[in-house]
């Protein structure tokens, strides 16, 4: 399973991005088996509620287009 992490930042311009933002990208499992990971990740201690996943797939045309599936917290 591959996964990447990023923190965003202040721009210097623009828009105020929350700086406790984590991003993660799994893969390599179908649908459902992914959104049993997030779910069980949105869940740990420490995960704010709000925790949401986006379902896409390589041919998607932009960043984080898909389907927003809520996930539980706690």
């Amino acid at each position: 399973m591959n996964q990447t992490l990023s923190q965003c930042r202040r721009p210097e311009r623009g828009p105020v991005v929350p700086e406790d933002v984590y991003i993660f990208f799994i893969g390599g499992a179908d649908e459902p088996a992914l959104l049993a990971v997030a779910s069980r990740v949105a869940k740990l201690h420490g995960v704010p509620p709000g925790a949401f996943a986006v379902v896409t797939d390589d041919e998607a045309d932009e960043y984080g287009q898909g389907l927003r599936v809520e996930l539980a917290s706690s």
